[in-house]
């Protein structure tokens, strides 16, 4: 049990900052009213591929148990209690929040007048959507938010 010291270490941390994350995004979303807006939920997109990995981890987990390899069972820890932490701040706050005049990104209200222009940097299916403001701010949105903001901004 000693020598797994090191992965127990990783994975209090990951839990302690998503307990931050959490605390932090709920503080944010509290001050708005969100009965005002529709919910664009997008958790269950990447669900099945948070599922794939937790699985991966546990097989390697049991690998690196069994082989005494000690770099790949803390790894494994890591990865594994990182899925759960995901999974539990995710179910909640992975939703785009929109209405007629104004969507939330990162807990702030933002009006479709602020949005500059939508455009994704890269191709890949799960890159992120990087909405840039009047303002110079650039924002990151989920990409199948992106379809609304389109709508939206023009």
């Amino acid at each position: 049990m000693n020598k797994y010291i090191l992965g127990l270490f990783i994975s209090l941390v990951a839990i302690i900052y998503t307990i931050y994350r959490y605390k932090k995004q709920n503080e944010l979303l509290s001050t708005i009213k969100l009965n005002q807006y529709q919910q664009l939920p997008m958790f269950s997109h990447y669900f099945g591929l948070i599922v794939i990995l937790a699985v991966f981890s546990l097989f390697c987990l049991y690998i690196g148990i069994k082989e005494d390899n000690y770099a790949l069972t803390v790894v494994s820890i890591g990865i594994f209690v990182e899925c759960i932490c995901e999974t539990v701040y995710n179910r909640k706050f992975m939703i785009f929040y929109y209405n007629d005049s104004r969507c939330i990104i990162d807990g702030k209200q933002i009006q479709y007048n602020n949005i500059k222009r939508c455009y994704r940097k890269s191709s890949l299916p799960l890159s992120k959507v990087t909405v840039e403001l009047y303002n110079g701010e650039k924002k990151t949105v989920y990409p199948y938010a992106l379809a609304i903001l389109n709508d939206k901004v023009k």
